[in-house]
Protein backbone atom coordinates (compact mmCIF):
# COMPACT_ATOMS: atom_id res chain seq x y z
CA UNK A 1 0.00 0.00 0.00
CA UNK A 2 1.61 3.13 -0.93
CA UNK A 3 2.15 6.40 1.59
CA UNK A 4 -0.77 8.92 -0.11
CA UNK A 5 -3.40 5.31 0.55
CA UNK A 6 -2.52 4.82 3.85
CA UNK A 7 -3.29 8.54 4.23
CA UNK A 8 -6.52 8.56 2.51
CA UNK A 9 -8.19 5.87 4.42
CA UNK A 10 -6.74 7.59 7.65
CA UNK A 11 -8.49 10.71 6.31
CA UNK A 12 -11.59 8.85 5.56
CA UNK A 13 -11.80 7.38 9.30
CA UNK A 14 -11.20 10.70 11.07
CA UNK A 15 -13.96 11.72 8.91
CA UNK A 16 -16.44 9.27 9.63
CA UNK A 17 -15.32 9.34 13.15
CA UNK A 18 -15.82 13.08 13.21
CA UNK A 19 -19.35 12.66 11.86
CA UNK A 20 -20.24 9.97 14.45
CA UNK A 21 -19.29 12.27 17.34
CA UNK A 22 -21.24 15.24 15.56
CA UNK A 23 -24.25 13.13 15.11
CA UNK A 24 -23.80 11.87 18.81
CA UNK A 25 -22.99 15.25 20.62
CA UNK A 26 -25.75 16.70 18.91
CA UNK A 27 -28.53 14.44 20.16
CA UNK A 28 -27.64 13.77 23.99
CA UNK A 29 -30.21 11.40 24.54
CA UNK A 30 -29.01 9.00 21.68
CA UNK A 31 -25.80 8.35 23.36
CA UNK A 32 -26.99 5.14 26.14
CA UNK A 33 -25.50 1.97 28.02
CA UNK A 34 -26.35 -0.14 24.85
CA UNK A 35 -25.23 2.20 22.61
CA UNK A 36 -22.15 3.24 24.15
CA UNK A 37 -21.10 -0.59 25.17
CA UNK A 38 -21.51 -1.00 20.64
CA UNK A 39 -18.64 1.43 20.34
CA UNK A 40 -16.26 1.46 22.97
CA UNK A 41 -13.58 -1.41 23.30
CA UNK A 42 -12.15 0.20 26.35
CA UNK A 43 -11.43 2.90 28.36
CA UNK A 44 -7.66 4.27 29.35
CA UNK A 45 -6.79 6.54 31.99
CA UNK A 46 -3.90 8.57 30.60
CA UNK A 47 -3.72 10.96 33.24
CA UNK A 48 -6.32 11.74 36.85
CA UNK A 49 -7.54 14.36 34.28
CA UNK A 50 -6.70 12.61 30.76
CA UNK A 51 -8.32 9.73 29.41
CA UNK A 52 -9.05 8.21 25.86
CA UNK A 53 -11.88 6.18 24.42
CA UNK A 54 -10.49 3.32 22.37
CA UNK A 55 -13.21 1.97 20.12
CA UNK A 56 -13.77 -1.54 18.73
CA UNK A 57 -12.91 -0.36 14.97
CA UNK A 58 -9.43 1.04 16.52
CA UNK A 59 -9.45 4.53 16.37
CA UNK A 60 -8.41 6.38 19.47
CA UNK A 61 -10.38 9.29 21.11
CA UNK A 62 -7.98 11.34 23.23
CA UNK A 63 -10.32 13.90 25.69
CA UNK A 64 -7.93 15.89 27.60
Amino acid sequence: MEYDEVNEIKDNLKQSFEIIRETINSRESLLDEQIFNALVKKIEVLLPTHFAFILKNGIEWRKL
